[in-house]
């Protein structure tokens, strides 16, 4: 797999990326711990995190995997969107809630809607983020703090927050910052306050008409997810399965074509064909 020089940055890194949304589901750290070590070792060098991914768990397992390897890695992670304080202080609860929705749907009882998370993009709950963020992952700096899924209206004073950001990224703790989250919004966030879009790692289903705006203001991004959203595989046969995953990663690049293409999965075998379909579009030079 090639690596790539994110834009205007210092960082080199992997094209591929692996995001770490459904980490939980592997029921053991043991499990987990596997599934990262198999995607270092298949060149992936970017690892996409936030708390609200396991509430704050899959934050805790790759600050224990990157323990003895942190400086090959890009760690990235997020802050806006706020986990579950009882979860995150009493983890098991996570599997509990999850037994207990499994069981649900296998004797047909009608589930309630979940609770959309919270949001908080203030100043001063972003600040405690960063720092707990760090204690969880391990380190003493992350590589791209990005704002999760914000939209303009959402965050109280971008101008106080762009100066904050500007003095932790100072003081080492946050190399660069960013948006990760529609094309839209990203856009809108850029143009009312630069400092907080110096990253993008945009979401790939964003309409056709904002990919175009955003090439028009001359920028790319530097990372993209949701390649497989809604798009699921064929179950009939390897080959039709090895198609489809060329399809989907070529639409990938032409969206990315210079960035870090994130994906995620609980499979070592899905990773295997994402890295070898990556390394028949773009053979490594």
């Amino acid at each position: 797999m090639r690596n790539i020089r994110m834009a205007g940055t210092q960082i080199s890194t992997s094209r591929l990326g692996f995001g770490t949304a459904s980490l939980h589901h592997l029921l053991s750290s043991a499990a987990r711990q596997r599934l990262l070590q198999h995607a270092r070792s298949k060149g992936i060098r970017y690892f996409d995190t936030a708390p609200l991914y396991g509430h704050e768990s899959a934050e805790r397992e790759l600050g224990r995997f990157a323990k003895t390897c942190r400086a090959e890695l890009v760690l990235t992670t997020k802050t806006g969107i706020v986990p579950g304080a009882l979860t995150s202080r009493l983890p098991p609860l996570l599997y509990v809630g999850m037994a207990v929705r499994q069981l649900q749907r296998r004797i047909g009882i009608a589930q309630r809607t979940a609770d959309k998370p919270r949001r908080n993009y203030a100043v001063g709950y972003t600040r405690n983020r960063i720092d707990r963020s760090l204690r969880l992952l391990g380190t003493d700096y992350i590589d791209v703090l990005y704002l999760h899924e914000p939209s303009l209206s959402l965050i109280p004073d971008p101008d106080a927050l762009a100066i904050e950001l500007e003095r932790i990224k100072a003081s080492g703790k946050v190399r660069h910052i960013g948006i990760s989250g529609l094309v839209r919004d990203a856009i809108d966030i850029a143009a009312r306050s630069p400092g907080l879009a110096e990253m993008l790692q945009l979401e790939a289903s964003s309409p056709e008409s904002d990919w175009t705006s955003l090439r028009r203001t001359g920028r790319a991004p530097h990372a993209t997810f949701g390649h497989f959203r809604g798009r699921a595989a064929p179950d009939i046969s390897t080959q039709s399965r090895d198609r489809w995953l060329r399809e989907c990663l070529t639409e990938a690049t032409r969206l990315n074509p210079e960035g870090v293409i994130v994906f995620s999965s609980r499979h070592a075998a899905h990773i295997d064909e994402a890295v070898k379909a990556m390394a028949l579009i773009e053979p490594e030079v």
